[in-house]
């Protein structure tokens, strides 16, 4: 991580042409009578402009300002494939932006750097943690909290009930069950070989998506890629399982092949698929579903013995900024934490809140799915490599290429892929 950020210096006038945009310091107000200067806090994210998320953080930073007659935020969209190099890169040149969001995976990353406030102080001044996820806890180091989560989920399975009924098979309740589910649900309709509906549907493109959706069979099976740094646990039978059943659903053509998520996610929604594991920001696609269609599209606990989740996204306070800008981000931190702004996220982006209290009948009422989001998160075992969290982005590519090769045609050995799987992250990183 110090050797990428030796090389994202070089790119510090990036940093400067995003800070360009709106000083990190304090500025005048354009009505040149005033004689008060107006504190401008910068908010990049990559869900400025993402529908839902968009609606929800434009009303949070229009009340804040709201509260405050002389701050202004400045929300801007960076794209979510170069967001983390792009605020490594602020952070590096020492113009991080004063409200930091970060998808969490990142965070322990970010934290060894020493680059986010402590909060701990401020939090046991507030009720945040009471009634906060558990998951919250990703985000310490040495029992101190860097940062407040915004969303944690688990993953469900979404289902093609109707799909289900003209076979006259239950939902699966269990990896038999599921299994034989996929292998029912497949269907070559005009007999030339290739399904045209899919009993499953699994991503197929070597990014993180797809290292999350194995990751979800591992650890809903009962395995770990990793258990505080010890890699046995990516050799054993539970991991070897896990995976030798991911691969056949691609050896079975069971699902179709070489599908991004975003792919993944459509075909579903299209009625072309019977089955996908995903998280709950899906619910939003489901209505963009044709009306036929839309009804039968339904959400379940996946069919293992542990449901796999993780911290999604999360907000911080940078280490360097002033005492006054640090004091303005928390009561924005704080202020996105109130129940009334968790119920407005819930109702925006349809995931669940991480504030237990949040939670309501009538929440519950507009949002059908909301209750089984919210049940699986709270149950959510993570899917980082516990250990290896500092690592995130070389661990998860060293998974990402062996498992690519055990679910694409010639199908590499399971077995033997975990071990040289195994030996590479144990020469390359170390623990």
């Amino acid at each position: 991580m110090k050797k990428k950020i030796l090389s994202l210096l070089l790119c510090a006038s990036l940093a400067f042409g995003l800070a360009a945009c709106g000083s990190s310091g304090k500025e005048k107000k354009s009505d040149s009578s005033s004689s008060s200067e107006e504190v401008v806090l910068e908010f990049p994210s990559w869900q400025a402009t993402e529908p839902g998320f968009q609606e929800f953080w434009e009303e949070a930073v229009a009340e804040f300002e709201n509260r405050h007659d002389n701050v202004k935020i400045n929300l801007y969209q960076v794209p979510f494939d170069s967001y983390v190099d792009t605020l490594t890169t602020l952070y590096a040149a020492g113009t991080a932006p004063q409200i930091t969001h970060i998808p969490s995976r990142y965070f322990a990353q970010f934290s060894d750097m020493g680059w986010f406030e402590p909060l701990n102080d401020r939090l046991e001044k507030t009720d945040i943690l009471d009634r906060w996820s558990s998951l919250q806890d990703g985000l310490t180091v040495d029992d101190e909290y860097y940062g407040v989560l915004l969303l944690g989920n688990g993953y469900s399975m979404y289902y093609n009930k109707a799909m289900f009924d003209e076979a006259g098979i239950d939902i699966p309740t269990d990896i038999d069950s599921f299994m034989e589910a996929a292998k029912t649900l497949t269907k070559d309709e005009n007999g030339d070989g290739d399904p045209e509906v899919y009993g499953f549907g699994a991503c197929q493109v070597t990014d993180a998506n797809f290292y999350n959706e194995a990751t979800t069979f591992v650890v809903g099976m009962g395995g770990k890629w990793s258990e505080d740094g010890d890699l046995s646990s990516m050799t054993s039978d539970k991991t070897k399982e896990a995976m030798k059943l991911y691969q056949s659903l691609f050896q079975n053509n069971y699902t179709p092949v070489g599908l991004s998520v975003e792919q993944k996610r459509q075909y579903f929604v299209e009625g072309k698929m019977a089955m996908i594991f995903d998280g709950p920001w899906v619910a939003s696609l489901i209505d963009s579903a044709a009306e036929d269609v839309k009804p039968n599209l339904l959400v379940s606990t996946i069919p293992f013995e542990n449901v796999p989740g993780s911290m999604s996204n999360s907000l911080h306070i940078p280490a360097t900024i002033s005492d006054e800008e640090k004091d303005l981000v928390w009561e924005f931190i704080q202020m996105v934490a109130e129940d009334d702004f968790q119920k407005l996220y819930m109702e925006k982006v349809g995931s669940p809140s991480p504030s237990k209290t949040a939670v309501d009948e009538e929440i519950l009422k507009e949002n059908p799915f909301l209750g089984q989001f919210v049940e699986d998160a709270e149950k959510a075992q993570e899917i980082l490599p516990s250990g290896y969290e500092k690592d995130y982005s070389e661990f998860t590519q060293y998974i990402i290429d062996g498992v690519m090769t055990m679910v694409t045609e010639p199908y590499a050995d399971v077995d033997s892929t975990l071990e040289n799987m195994k030996e590479k992250i144990t020469n390359e990183l170390g623990k």
